[in-house]
């Protein structure tokens, strides 16, 4: 009665290209408005996540903000609270594909974890086809421990991001990865 918009219904039609030829398109959309004039207080969520570009590795990538960063010698370590790691890393590839560099992280991965069976799986990594790796296994201090790593070529370099967490809470820590990996992008 006041003049305040309730609702908007959008109507739109058109020629789609499809193929050699052109589809007639419909669509319909109706908005229903609601709490105008309403003031409203927008907190920030408890958690938000870290955003972090590597200099040295030519990527960026988001971690839990309850995470530690360590520079390591090799890779940019990020640790939990509860012992796991995340770790990013890029490598020439010394012109081997990326079939050849995952053989030889599977034969490091069984050897330095005391596993016989390395998961090898298809995946992605920022669009760029890339293989994860999973395993169970043994690290040094004889702990039962996952591991998930995503390797990638681009160009002239391998990528490499992994996840190491001790084993009990497999579901949850895997999310959490693959939440990880989809802040992953190339810089």
């Amino acid at each position: 009665d006041d003049g305040t918009p309730v609702a908007v219904t959008l109507d739109a039609t058109w020629s789609q290209p499809s193929g050699s030829s052109s589809v007639p398109v419909h669509m319909t959309l109706d908005i229903a408005l609601s709490q105008l004039g309403i003031h409203h207080v927008i907190r920030v969520p408890d958690h938000v996540w870290v955003a972090y570009k590597s200099k040295r590795y030519g990527l960026r990538i988001a971690h839990p903000d309850d995470f530690d960063f360590s520079k390591g010698k090799f890779s940019d370590l990020f640790y939990g609270p509860n012992g796991e790691a995340i770790g990013v890393s890029r490598g020439p590839t010394g012109g081997f594909s990326l079939n050849v560099l995952t053989s030889g992280e599977v034969t490091f991965l069984k050897k330095d974890f005391h596993t016989k069976t390395v998961k090898n799986e298809d995946a992605t990594l920022a669009g760029v086809k890339a293989r994860m790796l999973s395993l169970t296994g043994t690290d040094s201090q004889k702990q039962k421990v996952v591991v998930w790593e995503v390797i990638a070529v681009k160009g002239a370099y391998f990528y490499d991001v992994f996840w190491l967490s001790y084993t009990g809470n497999e579901a949850a820590d895997k999310a959490t990865f693959q939440q990880v990996l989809s802040t992953f992008s190339f810089s």
